[in-house]
């Protein structure tokens, strides 16, 4: 008998709107029981509080705002929920607590203009502690609250900027981290009775101290140091002894995406290094030190672990360049991982998403740049496809191997896509982090010059049809590249990037100047420098159209910065499209907006490449 037909053709190709609903779920709390878990998912257009049980179930949304939810933490206790939340991605993130189902939900902090961040909740559940810039916009002081009368109580602040990695077992003191940079940090003991802080990490130089997960006896905690070395590894702080060891001397970085998180019995480390942008998750029995490496799923990445009150289970977040986030558990007893929730992939076959190789290039110094390069599923060494070089934004982050709607649209769309870490980016070491610093800006830049070069030579690639797209400090790079470097790019895409270093530093939000004057350089020291390499000043070389991105209440990257580089462009008769978002930050949070913009990103790009 002859197979009945198709009554509809097989699609491989699929537009952007079907791609930006695909949809994803992170950031879990497990409840004490480890019987259900909290966690964020962009079902219903912007991140929300959702809660599932561990074992079978319906998912259950909590909270319904317009505006994204940033995170969510199950009390110790089991009976409050809390979360953090914005108004348009002003950033200015205000706490709340909520019952378990959602009910009821009662504002911590209310001022509009303050930004609040969320540490940690006391193991009693009585307590909280956060950081907020109320007393000074610029700088952050360290705070407690009892979660009875809702009084916040100013535990530590002075010109300097304190958050709070968590309360010690006992919830007597609360572990403090003064950031002086994004490179230099130390962590303080403060007694939320007296006040009195102690200092644990007094240093020379830059070094940074992460997180803090304590041995129940209060004795001690692990955490991520680069103190003496190259690399962020694995290490102990003794208390009483105020000294630091390091417990492991690896080749990689522990992964700052997992964290290092332990049960509250002392009996589990869980944690990741970060291996070329994945994350090799490790298990460490703390009571024989053995370590398991979990390889119970493709490469990809791993959120930060959250463990039920008995330390049987750990719930996370995983994702991989051709799976969309989800929500998964392990169970430490039969090592077996289940997957929580089941996000849509909006009806596009897994098979139709691509994953990358893992190369390097090299570069005008001789140096190798790590990257990501994504082919199309037949791609051909023909010399004819369009490319995208995507630079992340930081520039102290990196690109991982997680998923990406957008890039795994142009992927299927027929470019090519390469994504670098060009020096500046985290994951690679002290030095290579510090490679771009201040006068060393326009290195960085030649590097993404070197990766159109790369795509030139890989045999795959039309030079004339590549792109160069980025945001926030990638935007920067894209401006960079089409004004500096003219003659490489056919278009720049530019999402939230900065475009006058001046400008930047005047409007973006206090509590972030002298943080990013120690990685750019300061304006009002060394004025003629950042105008050398702001990319409004050189707009008159500039021959590529251009499109540009901005949110209007973009604490990080103003909307000036759009404007003025929009309005140059337009003065030299060069082709350039513009949105700007009223309800959005940095960056593109709702999905109608990432609809509407990366649609017309998409249009622009088969306008001028396609």
């Amino acid at each position: 008998m002859a197979p009945a037909p198709n009554l509809l053709p097989k699609t491989t190709k699929f537009g952007m709107e079907r791609f930006l609903n695909v949809r994803n779920a992170s950031g879990p709390s497990i409840s004490p029981k480890g019987d259900e878990v909290v966690y964020l998912t962009n079902v219903s257009g912007v991140n929300q509080v959702w809660k599932n049980q561990v074992v079978g179930g319906y998912p259950e949304q909590l909270t319904f705002f317009d505006d994204r939810v940033h995170e969510v933490h199950w009390s110790p206790r089991g009976d409050a929920i809390l979360f953090t939340k914005d108004q348009g991605g002003n950033e200015r993130t205000q706490l709340y607590v909520m019952d378990p189902n959602g009910e009821t939900i009662q504002a911590l902090t209310t001022d509009p203009k303050v930004v609040n961040n969320f540490g940690d909740f006391s193991r009693d559940g009585s307590q909280i502690c956060y950081s907020n810039n109320a007393r000074v916009e610029r700088f952050f002081d360290l705070y407690v609250m009892d979660l009875v009368s809702k009084q916040p109580k100013r535990l530590l602040s002075d010109d300097a900027n304190y958050y709070c990695v968590n309360f010690s077992p006992d919830g007597r003191y609360v572990l403090a981290n003064r950031e002086r940079n994004n490179y230099d940090n130390d962590l303080f003991l403060v007694d939320t009775q007296s006040g009195a802080a102690t200092q644990l990490t007094p240093h020379k130089g830059d070094v940074l101290y992460n997180f803090g997960a304590w041995l129940p006896d209060g004795s001690g905690f692990y955490l991520a140091s680069n103190q003496d070395r190259d690399k962020m590894n694995l290490a102990f702080y003794d208390v009483r002894a105020k000294q630091l060891k390091f417990v492991e001397d690896s080749p990689q970085e522990i992964d700052d995406e997992t964290g290092i998180s332990m049960d509250r019995g002392g009996k589990y480390l869980f944690y990741a290094w970060n291996d070329n942008g994945s994350s090799s998750v490790r298990i460490r029995d703390l009571k024989t030190n053995k370590v398991d490496i979990f390889r119970g799923l493709p490469k990809g990445t791993v959120g930060a672990g959250s463990f039920s009150a008995d330390g049987t289970r750990v719930a996370f977040d995983y994702n991989s360049p051709a799976i969309n986030s989800d929500v998964w558990t392990l169970d430490l007893k039969s090592n077996r991982a289940s997957q929580i929730t089941h996000s849509t992939r909006a009806g596009i076959p897994s098979d139709a998403f691509v994953q990358p190789q893992v190369i390097t290039y090299p570069t005008f110094d001789g140096k190798q740049v790590p990257a990501f390069l994504y082919l199309p599923k037949d791609a051909a060494k023909d010399g004819k496809l369009a490319a995208i070089v995507y630079v992340h934004g930081g520039p102290e982050a990196q690109e991982r191997a997680d998923f990406s709607a957008v890039l795994q649209y142009f992927i299927n769309r027929g470019y090519a896509v390469l994504a670098p870490n060009v020096r500046g980016s985290t994951g690679y070491g002290r030095e290579y982090t510090h490679a771009d610093d201040y006068r060393k800006r326009m290195d960085a830049v030649k590097d993404v010059a070197f990766a159109h070069e790369y795509l030139k030579n890989s045999g795959y690639v039309d030079p004339k049809k590549i792109v160069v797209m980025g945001g926030s400090y990638g935007g920067f790079m894209t401006l960079a590249e089409v004004t500096m470097n003219p003659d490489l790019w056919a278009a720049g895409v530019d999402i939230v990037g900065i475009a006058n270093w001046t400008t930047f530093f005047k409007n973006t939000g206090a509590w972030r100047r002298e943080n990013r004057a120690a990685e750019y350089g300061d304006p009002d020291k060394d004025p003629e420098f950042m105008k050398s390499i702001s990319p409004i000043n050189y707009v008159n070389q500039i021959k590529a159209p251009l499109f540009v991105i901005a949110g209007a209440n973009d604490p990080r990257v103003p909307p000036q910065e759009a404007e003025q580089i929009v309005a140059a462009v337009k003065a030299k008769g060069i082709p350039v499209e513009s949105i700007t978002f009223p309800d959005e930050g940095h960056g593109m949070a709702k999905r109608a907006n990432r609809i509407k913009g990366y649609g017309a990103i998409a249009d622009f790009l088969d306008k001028y490449i396609k």
